[in-house]
């Protein structure tokens, strides 16, 4: 649920589960999420990633995530069986120490 404590929010709609922050007007946060997704393309066999934190240290993260093969794999032997084929959807946790973003972990992944 969105609060003026909480502004920004990432919600399963399948399960109700939601991870949020809490908002602080100076930008800081302790935690991060991160959603990141892969769509393939039945036609054409292309494939489209996104990825984004709910703040800029999830953003960070998560482009240091697609870029470098040894953490993206830390991510991807997570996943259910299967992955490779479909498409893919999964949320991210990442700590913030200072302002530096920790290696994220795998809180959920949607595959179908």
């Amino acid at each position: 649920m969105r609060t003026p404590e909480i502004r920004v929010v990432i919600a399963d709609t399948q399960t109700g589960e939601q991870w949020s922050i809490p908002a602080k007007d100076d930008g800081s946060a302790p935690e991060d999420y991160i959603l990141a997704s892969r769509i393939r393309n039945s036609v054409t066999g292309g494939t489209l990633m996104v990825a984004a934190g709910l703040k800029q240290f999830g953003t960070e993260a998560a482009g240091h995530l697609l870029t470098d093969a040894d953490q993206l794999g830390l991510i991807l032997r997570r996943l259910p069986r299967g992955w490779e084929t479909k498409n893919l959807q999964v949320v991210l946790h990442v700590r913030v120490i200072g302002n530096t973003p920790a290696q994220p972990e795998v809180v959920a992944a949607h595959v179908w």
